[in-house]
Parts: structure tokens; sequence; C-alpha cells
């Protein structure tokens, strides 16, 4: 997924609104987790895909470092929480802005999970191996 992340400055950013942006189907939203801003470009995965939330919690992961499972996005009030529908199915429109709810991990839980994901990737590659020795 494409991004490009930008500080913005305080005070008040434009409202939400349906537009056009330079990339097809590209959102731009403003997320604000704690007392950090963040102006986010969403765009969907193929070329012209309309970008999901999941594509939005994905790039928040990427900016923010809170893992996309311990994120709880909020918009108007309410809790976003159907990863593969559409931003815009959600009301989420250009110029939106988000709130981000969730916990970073410690560096040690990131070096656990780290260790566990490598671990699944040997387990899966030898799980294959088994597999094409029984064809």
């Amino acid at each position: 997924t494409l991004f490009r992340s930008a500080a913005v400055p305080q005070g008040k950013a434009g409202g939400c609104q349906w537009s056009h942006n330079s990339m097809s189907g590209a959102v731009t939203v403003t997320v604000s987790y704690g007392n950090e801003k963040h102006k986010l470009q969403i765009v969907g995965k193929e070329d012209e895909a309309e970008p999901t939330l999941q594509d939005m919690a994905l790039v928040i992961e990427q900016i923010t470092g809170v893992p996309l499972t311990f994120q709880k996005l909020i918009y108007k009030g309410k809790s976003l929480k159907e990863m593969e529908k559409p931003l815009s199915a959600l009301g989420v429109k250009n110029g939106c802005k988000v709130m981000l709810i969730g916990k970073r991990n410690s560096p040690e839980e990131d070096a656990e999970l780290k260790k566990l994901k490598d671990l699944e990737k040997s387990v899966e590659l030898i799980a294959n191996k088994l597999e094409d020795r029984k064809s």
C-alpha cells in the first residue's frame, strides 16, 4: 500500500468532501493519536480499487506503530470495524478526521512477535517440504 504522511498544522483542517485526488481512488485523512496528528493518503491495493478500512488501518500501523489488532478507529463517534468495506461506504472522505485509540508494542513485545512470526514461517516451510515429499 502506498502512503504519504505529512505534519498537520495546528488549527482547523478543511472539512470532509467528495473529490478526486491526483491518485485514482486515493483518500486523504487526518488521524489523531494522543497528541500526534498524521495526514495520510490512503490508496487501494489494485490501481483502480477504492481504499478499504483495512488499507487505512495498515497505513496507520506503519505510521504510528500501533498494530492492526490493537487499533480502535473512531469516526464521527462510531467505531470503525468492517475491515473489508470501502472507506466511502463508511462515510470516510477526503479531509476527514479519524481518531485512533490503541497501544504500541514495547520493543520487547516487538522482538517476541518477530520471533513468533519467524517460527511460524519455518514451520510453514517444513510443512510444505513434507507435502512435496508426499506427492
